[in-house]
């Protein structure tokens, strides 16, 4: 999570549309395009034909990845048509297909810029605590739902790590450029191990002045030193970050 100096103000929406000299229905809706919540402030808005609604999100969203080589399975499928088959115009499949599944142990990261979020609140720092809270929650807990009926994908991470960061956001996929090799002991181990060098590289290279606070927790029992302080529990992780946020907005 990245904590940005900058603040984006929030534009006048009644401005905008007492320019335009427009009737009061319109002005209406142009006023509810033009306003803002929770998920607005914190993940942006683009409507073409309506640029004042236009909203810079303040968090951006990693593709996860596997941290090791993952190869993809076939799960091949066919469906009948039931009401052909019935009449007997037709036999065989109506449908055949294919979906692709893979298992792996998997990489995420998001960055999330606090001064960014209070500012498209129009500086309701309040609000942007709660939004901060919950987003570190959900992006921890919550799993996407396509094809949970098959797969069931309700695990839980092995390691969370949330840096509180002054100067810019650092993700730190590259440990994962070559991939972690197969052992006995599965990929997790090793993945977790090469997360820790991996952060150590970029405090030497960077530096720490940026850190505000750094710390990490999850069901892996042992302390990464590059992580910083290991927190156990997840509430307890998300209220020591919270807290350190609070202080630098004030």
């Amino acid at each position: 999570m990245a904590l940005g100096r900058d603040v984006c103000p929030s534009g006048s929406a009644a401005d905008g549309v007492a320019e335009r000299g427009v009737g009061s229905e319109e002005r209406e809706a142009v006023e509810i395009l033009q306003s803002r919540n929770a998920s607005v402030a914190a993940f942006g808005r683009m409507l073409a034909n309506e640029s004042g609604s236009t909203v810079d999100g303040a968090v951006q969203m990693a593709h996860g990845l596997s941290t090791h080589a993952a190869v993809t399975q076939l799960d091949y499928f066919t469906a009948v048509d039931d009401i052909l088959q019935e009449e007997g115009t037709e036999t065989g499949a109506g449908h055949m297909g294919d979906n692709r599944y893979t298992s792996a142990t998997f990489y995420r990261y998001a960055s999330l810029n606090v001064s960014e979020l209070v500012g498209n609140l129009d500086g309701d720092t309040e609000t942007g605590l709660q939004v901060t809270a919950e987003f570190l929650r959900a992006f921890v807990t919550t799993v996407l739902p396509a094809k949970a009926s098959g797969t069931a994908p309700f695990t839980v991470p092995h390691l969370v790590y949330v840096a509180l960061r002054s100067d810019r956001p650092v993700s730190l996929v590259g440990a994962y450029e070559s991939a972690v090799p197969d052992s006995t002991q599965g990929y997790v181990p090793a993945s977790l191990a090469r997360l820790d060098e991996h952060a150590a590289a970029h405090h030497r290279f960077l530096g720490t002045d940026g850190l505000v606070i750094h710390a990490h927790s999850g069901l892996a029992s042992e302390s990464f030193e590059a992580l910083g302080e290991r927190i156990d529990g997840l509430e307890q992780l998300i209220s020591r970050v919270v807290d350190a946020v609070a202080k630098e907005q004030v």
